[in-house]
C-alpha cells in the first residue's frame, strides 16, 4: 500500500523524489521544445517554406542554418528529459493514474520520435541538406508542404505529451488516496 498522504514530505520515498524531479525535467525540456517548434513556425518556416524550391534552395544554400535547427532538436538536454520520462514511468508505477499520464507521455513521444525517425529526416535531407538541388520544383513543393504538414502534426502531439506531463506533474503532488479516484 502506497500511502503518500500519511508521510511527511521530508520522508517521501526517494523514489518518489527522484520521480518527482525526472517529471520537472521532462516538463520544463517538453515547454522550452514546444516554446521552439512554436517559434520556428511562425518565424523561420515561412522565409524557408515561401516559394520552394527557390526559397529552399537559398535559405538551406547556407548549411548553418540546418545546422542551427539540427541542434535546438537534437539537444542533449532533450535525449535526457527522454530518458527521464521513461524513468519516471518506473519510478511512479505503483501509482495508477499517474502512470497512466506518464505512459501516454511516452507513447505519444515514441511516436514522434518514430515518425520523425522514418518520415521527417528522409524529407530533411532532400530539403534542407542537399537544399532541394537533386529534385524537381514540383517535388520540392510537394515535400515542403508534406513537411509543413508533419510539423504541425508533430507540434500539436508535443503538446499533447506537454499536457499530459503537467498532468502528471499535478498528480505527483497530491496525496495517493486522492490519485487513485483522478
Amino acid at each position: 500500500m502506497n500511502n503518500l498522504d500519511e508521510i511527511p514530505k521530508a520522508r517521501r520515498p526517494f523514489r518518489t523524489i527522484v520521480g518527482n524531479a525526472c517529471i520537472w525535467i521532462v516538463a520544463l525540456a517538453l515547454a522550452t521544445s514546444v516554446g521552439g517548434n512554436v517559434f520556428q513556425m511562425v518565424v523561420v518556416d515561412p522565409v524557408w517554406s515561401a516559394s520552394p524550391p527557390a526559397s529552399v534552395q537559398y535559405y538551406f544554400g547556407d548549411l548553418s542554418r540546418y545546422e542551427a535547427l539540427r541542434r535546438f532538436h537534437v539537444n542533449p538536454v532533450f535525449m535526457f528529459a527522454q530518458v527521464c520520462l521513461v524513468a519516471a514511468v518506473i519510478l511512479h508505477w505503483r501509482e495508477g493514474s499517474l502512470r497512466r499520464w506518464l505512459l501516454a507521455a511516452l507513447v505519444m513521444s515514441l511516436v514522434i520520435s518514430i515518425g520523425t525517425t522514418l518520415y521527417v529526416y528522409p524529407i530533411n535531407d532532400v530539403l534542407m541538406v542537399h537544399a532541394a538541388r537533386e529534385v524537381s520544383a514540383a517535388s520540392a513543393a510537394e515535400l515542403t508542404r508534406h513537411w509543413l504538414v508533419a510539423d504541425r502534426l508533430r507540434l500539436v502531439l508535443k503538446f499533447a505529451v506537454l499536457v499530459s506531463v503537467f498532468r502528471a506533474l499535478q498528480l505527483s503532488g497530491v496525496p495517493s488516496r486522492a490519485r487513485t479516484n483522478a
